[in-house]
């Protein structure tokens, strides 16, 4: 009885997840028709030298929010590793942009300041709501296929997997509901032996719908601010 239990548990999340509440009329959306919302991503990276101690590593976080007012928050993280253990460099810096107030703050949180400039041309949403399979998301990678579905940080997400070069093989996770935005990607490549020469992984670990928490737009208490 158990596979069957656990077959059935898996239909019952993936039927939730399809039906997402912020479908519902009178959900919060920002300007540009896409739902209020704040997502984050926790990523991990290595990529091999010419011998084994000169791996290069890198990991951190990528977290994305859009208010009704059109606001929006960029915030990455970032840790660097020379030979894979060794600390070289860390990045904290958000970049928010307010449109109805016509400024952009950058927030460098490593030395706890600012700045605040004009607002900066902003890069445009990617999002396509008329796309259920989110085929038209991983047509630049046409060899791709579609794998099945996945659940991932609550959103229903449609899985392709394949090779990106001859030498590479890529996984990516879409969600319908979200634009197709990208939820995971996984991407492995090797050399002629068949030996890992450098990977890659970056997955949506939470989805929050609705406005965003304004502590994100805000500058942390103590900062100072500075012309760069």
């Amino acid at each position: 009885m158990r596979p069957i239990f656990l077959f059935g548990l898996s239909s019952i999340l993936l039927a939730q997840a399809a039906n997402p509440p912020w479908n519902l009329p009178g959900a919060c959306m920002t300007p540009q028709g896409t739902v209020c919302r704040t997502v984050r991503w926790e990523y991990a990276t290595w990529a091999a030298g010419s011998w084994f101690l000169a791996l290069q590593r890198q990991n951190g976080s990528h977290t994305l929010a859009y208010r009704r007012d059109g606001a929006s928050l960029d915030w990455a993280t970032s840790r660097f590793f020379r030979n894979y253990l060794t600390p070289v460099e860390n990045g904290d810096v958000s970049i928010i942009t307010l449109p109805v107030q016509h400024q952009t703050i950058s927030i460098f949180h490593a030395d706890k300041s600012c700045d605040v400039s004009g607002v900066l041309g902003a890069k445009p949403t990617a999002w396509n709501p008329n796309d259920p399979d989110c085929r038209q998301g991983v047509n630049h990678l046409s060899e791709l296929k579609r794998v099945g579905e996945v659940v991932i940080a609550g959103v229903r997400s449609i899985e392709y997997a394949g090779r990106g070069s001859s030498t590479s093989r890529t996984t990516v996770a879409l969600a319908p509901s979200l634009g197709c935005m990208e939820m995971r990607n996984v991407y492995r490549d090797y050399n002629r032996l068949g030996l890992p020469t450098a990977f890659s992984e970056a997955e949506v670990v939470s989805v929050q719908i609705g406005e965003p928490d304004p502590a994100l737009f805000q500058v942390p208490k103590g900062y100072h601010q500075v012309n760069r």
